[in-house]
């Protein structure tokens, strides 16, 4: 029997640096299919922890360069299912001050040109 992707992926997630992802791929078929994940299309997912059957990814402390498209393939000898994920790291910033380069009096219906400074 085809294998099917009882559970698929979310389609997007966006995470902070410093957060955990977990992934599941729950899927169906006779023989029971096989699991992989590709990152990139690639097998190298060097800092993912995969459990021995395969089905969860888990990455802890995630940072920037673990962005990218994960993918599970479930595959038996009648065929494979795939699902897949677009996972977005972004680095978490700390607004240290904020100060108005344009002092506006009244309403204005221009633009404010405003200074921000960031540490992260």
């Amino acid at each position: 029997m085809l294998p099917t992707i009882i559970a698929p992926l979310k389609s997007s997630t966006a995470l902070s640096v410093g957060d955990s992802l977990l992934l599941t791929c729950k899927a169906s078929g006779d023989p029971l299919p096989q699991i992989k994940w590709l990152k990139n299309g690639s097998t190298d997912i060097n800092r993912a922890n995969i459990t021995k059957n395969h089905t969860v990814l888990s990455i802890s402390r995630v940072e920037p360069n673990d962005s990218g498209t994960y993918e599970c393939i479930a595959r038996n000898p009648a065929g494979a299912a795939k699902s897949r994920s677009s996972v977005a790291v972004f680095r978490k910033y700390l607004v240290l001050s904020v100060e108005r380069k344009e002092n506006v009096r009244g309403k204005s219906f221009g633009r404010n040109t405003w200074k921000c400074f960031l540490k992260g």
